[in-house]
């Protein structure tokens, strides 16, 4: 990945990290949306016991990278990502405005809002018949006076995990990367 400094990926995970973090609060009582974090900490704890290979892609402005992975991926780290998208927080509890749609033995759960403040700006939730989720995914926007931050993404259990970034640092530099973990058979 020629052109890609250091300094750029410093300044790229600092970003990264601040922008998927929320405003720290006391630990949150149970709530009333679905729970991102206790479901994503049974995924990583089933992956981590059965250790799946994965094809894993990174796209950097252009650039790709891929790797086949099994037994060194740490999938609680792998899927933090997701978790940290969690939305049930007190502060935010009437924030979000929830929708459901039966279609046959198939479920959509959205949950979106529209305040500024909030970088989570919807999920999405397909679930089967039995309200297991089939695929989750999620929409971010964050801003500042520094940077623009777009992301999306997306979990489809035991078949592929996938964010897709477009960030614009403000008199430095724009970026767009994707990482996707595919499940083999």
């Amino acid at each position: 990945m020629k052109n890609f400094s250091p300094l750029r990926l410093c300044v790229i995970l600092f970003l990264f990290a601040s922008c998927s973090k929320e405003h720290e609060e006391k630990k949150s009582e149970p709530g009333k949306f679905f729970d991102l974090v206790s479901y994503f900490s049974k995924e990583a704890d089933a992956l981590n016991v059965t250790k799946p290979e994965i094809t894993k892609t990174i796209i950097k402005d252009g650039a790709t990278e891929t790797k086949t992975l099994s037994d060194s991926i740490d999938w609680k780290k792998e899927l933090k990502i997701f978790a940290e998208n969690s939305i049930n927080k007190p502060a935010w509890k009437d924030s979000y405005t929830t929708d459901t749609l039966k279609e046959g033995s198939k479920n959509t759960i959205t949950y979106k809002t529209a305040d500024e403040k909030i970088s989570v700006k919807e999920i999405k939730i397909f679930t089967d018949s039995l309200w297991q989720p089939t695929e989750i995914c999620i929409k971010r926007d964050a801003k500042n006076f520094l940077y623009t931050s777009q992301q999306t993404l997306c979990y489809i259990p035991k078949k592929l995990y996938r964010l897709d970034s477009e960030m614009h640092v403000r008199w430095t530099f724009d970026t767009k990367f994707s990482v996707e973990g595919v499940f083999a058979n």
